[in-house]
C-alpha cells in the first residue's frame, strides 16, 4: 500500500531459511538459496526497493550485540521513518527467530537515534510498527491490498508444505489456506470499519 503510493520500503531478512524446508534430501545451502529467490519474488510482487539478508543461521537467531548493530547501522544508512517488525512482547511466541528479531528489531531502533553509538550518523526513526502484536493500537485499512498480499505470500513456494501446511499440488489444501488467510484480516478489519484491516502495536519514538 505505501509502496504504491510512492514510499521507498525496503526488507530485512534476518535469517538465512536454511533450515525452511522438512524435505531433509535438500541441501542447506540449496533451501537457503531458494528462500532467498523466494524473498526477492515477494518484494517485487508488493514494490518494495529492496531486500537486505543478514544471513543469521536459520532457527538460532539471539538479540547480540552484534546483531543489533547489524540493524543499527541498516537503519542509519536507510533512514527510514517508519520501521516494522516482530512484537518482542508478544505471550507464547513459540518461533526463536521471531522472538530474537523483535527484540533486536526493538533496541536497534533506539540506539539507531543515540549519536554515541557505534561511529555511523545517527538516525531516529519517527513510528516503530510491531505485527502480531500482543496489544494492538492500530488498524490499517487493506482493504484493496488483500490480492497482492495473497500473491505475494504464494511466492513463498517452499514453505507450502511446512508453515502453510499444504502440498504444492493441494488446491484443496491451497484453498482452505486462503480461506482462513482472507477472514483473519476480515475480522480485524471489520471491527474497525473495514472490509479487512491489519492489526499494529504503533510506538512513537
Amino acid at each position: 500500500k505505501w509502496a504504491a503510493g510512492g514510499t521507498a520500503v525496503a526488507r530485512v531478512v534476518a535469517t538465512d531459511g536454511s533450515k525452511g524446508s522438512h524435505d531433509i534430501t535438500v541441501a542447506a545451502a540449496e533451501v537457503a538459496a531458494r528462500r532467498e529467490r523466494e524473498q526477492r519474488a515477494s518484494a517485487e510482487v508488493l514494490g518494495y526497493r529492496d531486500v537486505h539478508f543478514l544471513g543469521y543461521p536459520d532457527g538460532e537467531l539471539v538479540a547480540s550485540e552484534e546483531a543489533v548493530r547489524a540493524v543499527v547501522e541498516l537503519i542509519r544508512q536507510l533512514r527510514p521513518e517508519i520501521v516494522i517488525g516482530h512484537d518482542p512482547w508478544r505471550l507464547y511466541q513459540l518461533h526463536p527467530d521471531h522472538r530474537a528479531v523483535g527484540e533486536i528489531v526493538r533496541d536497534a531502533v533506539w540506539r539507531a537515534g543515540e549519536p554515541r553509538f557505534y561511529e555511523t550518523p545517527s538516525w531516529k526513526p519517527a513510528e516503530l510498527w510491531l505485527f502480531h502484536a500482543e496489544e494492538p493500537n492500530h488498524v490499517e485499512d487493506v482493504s484493496e491490498w488483500m490480492g497482492a498480499k495473497w500473491e505475494a505470500l504464494t511466492r513463498h513456494e517452499s514453505q507450502f508444505s511446512s508453515a502453510f501446511r499444504f502440498d504444492e499440488n493441494d488446491s484443496d489444501g491451497q484453498a482452505q489456506f486462503k480461506q482462513w488467510f482472507t477472514r483473519r484480516f476480515a475480522l480485524v478489519g471489520q471491527a474497525a470499519g473495514f472490509a479487512y484491516g491489519e492489526a499494529f502495536r504503533r510506538i512513537f519514538v
